[in-house]
């Protein structure tokens, strides 16, 4: 973000010195100079841009793992649940329903996560969770 801004500042300042030119020469030269460095502040700001949505996207993909996880063990509130070492095991599994109706084809993933809280010596063993259901038809 340092980067950024600096970017801005310095584009910011060459702004400055083309309001305050007073010759043609020397607002030539000032709006040169603002000309490269919106495009040079203009590529920085998109670079933080990017990189603020791969946080963004990385962090709610935790939050989204740290409520998987959460639910398959069956607790609400472990506020340490990111520090715990352990395994997740998944699987898929195709099932066919049966009814009235008709058939119908199914695809479910599961997953379930065997815990241990390292600080308390505590091992937490999940149970097998749906995580996605889809048809198949």
């Amino acid at each position: 973000m340092g980067t950024t801004l600096d970017a801005r500042d310095e584009l910011d300042n060459a702004k400055f010195d083309l309001e305050r030119a007073r010759t043609r020469a020397a607002r030539r030269a000032a709006q040169n100079k603002v000309d490269e460095l919106q495009a040079k502040y203009d590529e920085v700001y998109e670079e933080h841009k990017e990189l603020q949505k791969e946080y963004n996207e990385a962090k709610a993909a935790a939050q989204r793992e740290e409520e998987i996880s959460a639910f398959s063990l069956g607790v609400s509130d472990l506020p340490n649940i990111r520090d715990f070492s352990g395994e997740m095991r998944s699987k898929i599994v195709d099932i066919r329903a049966i009814s009235d109706e008709g058939e119908n084809d199914y695809r479910i993933y599961l997953r379930t996560y065997t815990l241990k809280d390292e600080t308390l010596g505590i091992t937490h063993r999940g149970r097998w969770i749906i995580v996605k259901f889809e048809s198949l038809d």
